[in-house]
Order: structure tokens, then C-alpha cells, then sequence
């Protein structure tokens, strides 16, 4: 037994129009320049620079295929501190960065001086740096002896790399937060 169904009074149905349905139109080219001008000042250069930095670390992971032309003894002492280093600097140093960049842009939000902010974070990047020299001299003996395989150029070279990347991350923090990213990339 069909029974006819009742029809309901009420607002008509709306027709799909065929433009509805159709594919949007592309970007004109206007349209895609203004949305490639709209990212930030100096991200391409912060693109270049950071193809460089993963290309550098890929080239050092290369290290041991060029092996026979440094040594074994060379190229562990080598990896040993290129481990301390890049396991140590940026686990002290970029908290400092990131809250050196905070601080800034919220200084420059507000229209106040950063001047201080900055003094704060390079004091504290300074006692950082002194503070890590000062355990690594105090364990250079065990560094040189298990770390480095008995060269003490090494520890040197720990403490060079730990003072120039405390520096490196606090300059960061600092043009990060005054949006210089052209500068940011080409450190």
C-alpha cells in the first residue's frame, strides 16, 4: 500500500546554482605576489640560512666516510665535541634566547625602550658562559681523558665553542625580537 507522501508548506527549496559548484577560480597574479609579500621581512634569508645550517650538520655527519684522511683517533675526539657542544649550547642557551625575544616584542608592542632587556640578557649570558667554562676547566681532566683521547686543544676549543654560541643565541633573542630576520638568518 503506497500512500502518498504529504507535502509540507514551508520555505521552497533552494536551487544550487552551477557556479556554486564549479572549482574556484586561481589567484590572479596580483593576488599571489601580494600573498608571497606577505610573509615577514627576511624569510627567505632565514630559509637560505637554515638550508645552510641542515646542510653543514649533514656534511659533518659525512665525517666518517672521510675518516682515512683524518685519523680515528681525530675524527672520535672530533664527534665527542661536537656532541658536548651541540647537546650543551642550545639546552642552556635557548630558553635565554626565546625569553630575550619575549621580552623585546613586548617592549616594542608597548613603544618602550628594549635598552634594558637587553643589558639583562647579555649580563646573563655572560655569567652562562662563565659558569659552563669554569665546569668544563674543572672536568677538562676527565674530558681529555675519556672525551678527547688525551688532546687538551680540545677543551679549548669546548670552551671557544660554548662562549661564541651563549653569544650567537643572546644576539639572536635580540634581533628575533626587534624582527631584524635578515640579520637572524645570516648568523
Amino acid at each position: 500500500m503506497n500512500r502518498p507522501i504529504p507535502r509540507v508548506r514551508g520555505p521552497k527549496p533552494v536551487a544550487f546554482r552551477s557556479r556554486m559548484l564549479a572549482a574556484p577560480a586561481s589567484p590572479s597574479p596580483k593576488a599571489r605576489r601580494r600573498l608571497v609579500f606577505a610573509m615577514p621581512a627576511g624569510t627567505p634569508a632565514l630559509l637560505v640560512g637554515f638550508l645552510l645550517n641542515g646542510a653543514t650538520a649533514f656534511a659533518f655527519l659525512l665525517l666518517p666516510r672521510l675518516s682515512h684522511r683524518l685519523g680515528g683517533a681525530s675524527l672520535s675526539s672530533v664527534q665527542a665535541l661536537w656532541f658536548v657542544v651541540f647537546l650543551l649550547t642550545p639546552g642552556v642557551f635557548g630558553p635565554l634566547e626565546q625569553a630575550t625575544n619575549a621580552r623585546i616584542s613586548a617592549c616594542r608592542a608597548r613603544g618602550q625602550s628594549d635598552a634594558g632587556v637587553i643589558r639583562a640578557a647579555r649580563r646573563t649570558t655572560a655569567l652562562l658562559c662563565g659558569a659552563i667554562t669554569i665546569v668544563v676547566l674543572a672536568l677538562s681532566p676527565l674530558l681529555v681523558r675519556r672525551a678527547f683521547e688525551n688532546d687538551r686543544a680540545l677543551v679549548v676549543w669546548l670552551a671557544l665553542a660554548i662562549v661564541g654560541n651563549g653569544l650567537l643565541f643572546w644576539m639572536e633573542g635580540v634581533v628575533s625580537g626587534r624582527r631584524q630576520f635578515g640579520v637572524y638568518a645570516a648568523m
